[in-house]
Order: structure tokens, then C-alpha cells, then sequence
């Protein structure tokens, strides 16, 4: 669980499935250019939907309940592989794959299908979060790099061989 303030509560340990999901869009007319090509910061966009969910899932929100707000500090890396098109299904699959402090690096791969068709890896990036209580987000956009009003996370993930990662702090 995410602890607040400056609680220094010892780690808990959560299985990196805890944080695992799928989005799933149709890519549509207005998403695409001229050539009907679905134009990369959409599907950049998409990621980033993608990867803040499953930051907040791991860190149990709930709209009525924790109150954590997460923002997207940086992009770590983003390869595009292949293309979509107009009526391809597009499908981002995000997970967290460790955890710092405030900071979640979150992996998210990005298929594409057109319908009955076979399915293409067209895209991997990586995505830096940062959680902070819903109050202190004004805060923490103006101060990006500055900890002491952050949300301290302090977790470990499990692997699915049941390996510890996160155990190192990156802020």
C-alpha cells in the first residue's frame, strides 16, 4: 500500500500482476493522417492513459478512498516497431515493473489487429510516474523534482518467478 507524507513503513509486497491491464481501442478516421496511418503521438497518448491506470492500480486508488493523484514525469524510451490503420484494434498492455519512492517505471507494449487478422507488436515504451496525494499535485507539477511534498510509495514487486524488484530508490 502507498504510504503518505514521510511515513516510513516497511515495504510492502505486491505481485507486478497486481498492476497488469489491457485498454483497448478502435483506431478511428480522425486518428489517422491522410494515408490512413494512425499518427504515433495518439498511440504515444494511448500509452500514456495506459501507463498511468496501472500506476494507480498499483497503487490501490480508489476514487473515493486514497486520493493519490499520478503524473507523468518522463518517457524512458519509445520504439515503434510497426504501423496501424484505420480499423485496426489497438491494444496497450501495461504494468509497473518497479517501484522508487514516489517514482514507478511502468512497461507498456502496444499490439495492433485488424479484425481477423494476426496480431503485430507495433510499439514498446517505458514511462516514469510519480504519486503524490491529490492535494499536493499543484505542488508537485510545479516542483517536479523536488520529493518532500511527494507520495512515498515504498513497495517491492514480486515477478512472476517471485523475485523482489524495486528495492533500489531512483528519486
Amino acid at each position: 500500500m502507498c504510504a503518505t507524507g514521510t511515513d516510513l513503513a516497511p515495504p510492502t509486497t505486491r505481485p507486478m500482476s497486481a498492476s497488469s491491464l489491457r485498454m483497448t481501442k478502435v483506431v478511428a478516421p480522425s486518428d489517422t493522417n491522410h494515408m490512413l496511418n494512425t499518427f504515433g503521438g495518439n498511440v504515444m497518448a494511448w500509452m500514456d492513459d495506459a501507463a498511468t491506470v496501472a500506476a494507480l492500480k498499483h497503487c490501490r486508488y480508489t476514487p473515493l478512498g486514497n486520493h493519490v493523484n499520478v503524473v507523468t514525469i518522463a518517457v524512458d524510451a519509445m520504439q515503434f516497431h510497426g504501423g496501424s490503420k484505420v480499423g485496426d484494434h489497438i491494444t496497450c498492455f501495461a504494468q509497473v515493473n518497479r517501484a522508487f519512492g514516489s517514482t514507478m517505471e511502468v512497461g507498456v507494449r502496444v499490439e495492433a489487429q485488424c479484425l481477423g487478422g494476426d496480431v503485430r507488436h507495433i510499439n514498446t515504451g517505458y514511462v516514469r510516474s510519480r504519486a503524490n496525494r491529490a492535494r499536493e499535485a499543484i505542488v508537485l507539477i510545479d516542483e517536479l523534482d523536488r520529493s518532500s511534498h511527494s507520495h512515498s510509495l515504498r513497495t517491492q514487486l514480486l515477478d512472476d518467478n517471485g523475485d523482489r524488484r524495486g528495492d533500489e530508490r531512483a528519486d
